[in-house]
């Protein structure tokens, strides 16, 4: 693998920078899916306290500006008092060589929580009884 990043970021790995969230209004909080359980009735992924990620710092601009207009979008046309709160990530950067998490530009979105304690989980199991192996869902975002 070539020592420079993808198209329009840095250099590899060296370059990475640790950030504790993501978004620039006001940013949200990322936390790690490290386990996965039910609650409510729905098998989730549960996520730890919020914690610094390593990310390509352009890449982490591009992550900004998706959870700005995310929150943005969510804040125009589903809810004008309720707020984007925190994201679950399975993970971003440093842990995986030869992909785009070795270089901090690829970003693994497994939840979005909100102020009023409402979520999208990315994970969950939609039909009854599916267990952890069937219909699991999540998003993953890449540096071009």
């Amino acid at each position: 693998m070539s020592a420079a990043g993808l198209a329009g970021t840095q250099p590899a790995a060296a370059a990475m920078q640790y950030y504790a969230k993501i978004g620039t209004q006001p940013g949200w909080p990322m936390r790690y899916r490290y386990a996965f359980g039910w609650v409510g009735g729905r098998y989730i992924g549960l996520h730890r306290a919020p914690q610094s990620f390593p990310f390509d710092p352009t890449f982490h601009s591009m992550c900004d500006a998706w959870s700005n207009y995310f929150n943005a979008m969510w804040l125009r046309y589903v809810s004008s008092t309720v707020r984007l709160s925190w994201v679950g990530t399975a993970g971003v950067g440093g842990y995986q060589p030869g992909s785009n998490h070795n270089t901090g530009n690829a970003f693994d979105l497994t939840a979005t929580y909100f102020s009023n304690g409402g979520y999208i989980d990315t994970y969950y199991s939609h039909q009854a009884g599916a267990g952890a192996t069937h219909n699991r869902r999540w998003s993953s975002t890449r540096a071009r």
